[in-house]
């Protein structure tokens, strides 16, 4: 019996603090672990990291608590053509007054999977306005909606590339919240630029960026869905 009694409370003790398989890809499933780890019970929150990681790449890794709904980021965010109406209210709008040493000047839908950014970059050893074309792609497997953004080379940049993931998963405690994991690259061509970056600086300011773009994503979502009310009680349908 006590044998008995031990594989219970080990069965009891694996099942509240062991992840369940979701039935995700490997990298999914190991990037769902990292998330819930770092945003389980914590609320809405921000956690980020950003660090040169070698040659001549700095990369930023984020953790974003959201309350919203899978199918509702997969619209939104796989609808390229409509990133600069959303996303660009207040983006260069520092919160604690001043300027970005890195500015968002337009984002520009140029087809249907590509956009063009432009920034103003304006860092201690480096002040020049940038234009930055990216391929985007989206797809959603086994209730993960995930977000590419991949540069297109060009004649002249200063990065050999730029691209970035972001991957939305279920909060498992949570049906009406998701966790949003972000990851992005740049490798930078000119070593100078790439060891007298200011992380500290770009670091806070991406902080900043991320949460007014996630606010921008539910100041979008409730507009969705406020006008999906009014066309239903126009109809004469239940909203």
């Amino acid at each position: 019996m006590k044998f008995v009694r031990l594989g219970f409370i080990f069965l009891f003790t694996f099942s509240i603090h062991s992840t369940p398989s979701l039935g995700l890809s490997a990298e999914d499933q190991t990037l769902f672990d990292k998330t819930k780890l770092k945003l389980l019970n914590r609320g809405d929150m921000i956690v980020r990291t950003l660090e040169r990681i070698g040659n001549q790449t700095i990369e930023l890794e984020a953790f974003v608590a959201l309350e919203t709904e899978l199918k509702m980021a997969g619209r939104i965010f796989s609808d390229f053509a409509q990133f600069e109406t959303w996303a660009m209210p207040g983006i260069n709008d520092r919160p604690s007054g001043g300027k970005y040493y890195v500015r968002i000047l337009e984002i520009k839908s140029d087809a249907k999977d590509r956009i063009t950014m432009k920034l103003a970059l304006t860092l201690p050893v480096f002040k020049r306005n940038v234009i930055c074309p990216f391929k985007l792609s989206t797809r959603t497997e086994r209730d993960v909606f995930t977000f590419r953004a991949d540069s297109i080379a060009q004649e002249g940049s200063i990065v050999h590339y730029a691209r970035g993931t972001m991957k939305f998963f279920q909060d498992s405690s949570n049906p009406h919240r998701l966790w949003v994991y972000l990851k992005g690259q740049v490798n930078l061509k000119h070593w100078i630029l790439y060891e007298t970056f200011p992380l500290p600086y770009i670091a806070r300011e991406t902080g900043d960026r991320i949460m007014i773009v996630m606010d921008n994503y539910l100041k979008e979502e409730s507009r969705i869905r406020s006008q999906s009310s009014s066309l239903a009680k126009g109809n004469g349908a239940k909203p």
